[in-house]
């Protein structure tokens, strides 16, 4: 474990100060960390500011309800609490044990649940690659026979955990205002284990998605059928990075007003793309 002070961010302590927050990560050796503690930075920071200014123009009052799903160490959610004020009921779901120790002290606040999110309740097989702990998956993409991965080349020693799994419908929470969902190829099982919620609250949505190639080659369906689940619940993806998209329900503003009302990074983009290709 390391500690690790992120110059990089600058946010306002309880005394009123400027100061730099901390974040725990692995020791040397797993990929999120490493990149963590090199750049001194939350990891997907960038992204991350999108998410926080969609928050603060859609949820003026802060986070009454926020479910980080796939939480790794929680980073995500350690940005969230450091960067918008009166944020509170936060859930991190994680499957990986050694990163759900980091979650704890990187959120004492906050709930956190060691299991898998997915559209049932019950037991799974939990594939982790020991040296990035970031892309643990519920379905086998290794070839044990001859030692080597099916898919992306996420890591290279991989071994099997048996974890619960969790439907988010059955939390029955009382409160969502956002979720942050990174699985790893179990996208479309997740979003259908908690439609009622959606339904309900009509959360933001922070999507990471594999791009078509990895999904139909690994997993067997493409970006457009995530997107199709979210838009049968009338929502739509409203800006991203290429990789990461946060889905709406309303637009509050052109996406290019909204880059610059919040003087985002310009990378960021207009999520009317088209999802076939």
């Amino acid at each position: 474990m390391r500690k690790i002070e992120l110059t990089g961010v600058t946010i306002i302590n309880e005394e009123n100060n400027l100061t730099h927050p901390n974040l725990y990560v692995h020791d040397e050796g797993e990929y999120i960390s490493d990149t963590i503690a090199t750049h001194k930075r939350f990891y997907e920071q960038s992204m991350l500011y999108v998410f926080r200014a969609l928050i603060l123009e859609l949820k003026p009052n802060g986070i009454s309800g926020f479910i980080d799903i796939g939480a790794n160490i929680g980073n995500h959610s350690a940005f969230i609490q450091n960067t918008i004020s009166n944020t509170k009921n936060m859930i991190l779901i994680e499957a990986v044990k050694e990163n759900v120790k980091l979650a704890l002290k990187n959120n004492p606040n906050a709930l956190i649940i060691n299991a898998a999110a997915s559209n049932e309740a019950g037991s799974a097989d939990f594939y982790v690659y020991e040296d990035n702990f970031g892309v643990g998956t519920l379905k086998s993409l290794w070839d044990p026979i001859y030692g080597v991965n099916k898919g992306p080349d996420w890591g290279k020693k991989v071994r099997v955990d048996k974890v619960p799994q969790i439907k988010i419908d059955d939390l029955y929470l009382v409160e969502v205002d956002a979720i942050k969902l990174d699985v790893e190829g179990a996208e479309k099982r997740v979003l259908k284990g908690m439609l009622r919620t959606l339904k309900q609250f009509e959360p933001i949505v922070w999507i990471e998605m594999l791009d078509n190639q990895v999904l139909e080659k690994s997993f067997e369906y493409t970006q457009i059928e995530i997107v199709n689940q979210l838009a049968d619940l009338g929502y739509y993806p409203y800006v991203n990075d290429g990789m990461n998209y946060l889905f709406i329900k309303k637009e509050p503003m052109p996406v290019e007003h909204f880059i610059d009302k919040y003087k985002l990074n310009p990378s960021c983009n207009s999520s009317r793309v088209d999802f076939t290709k």
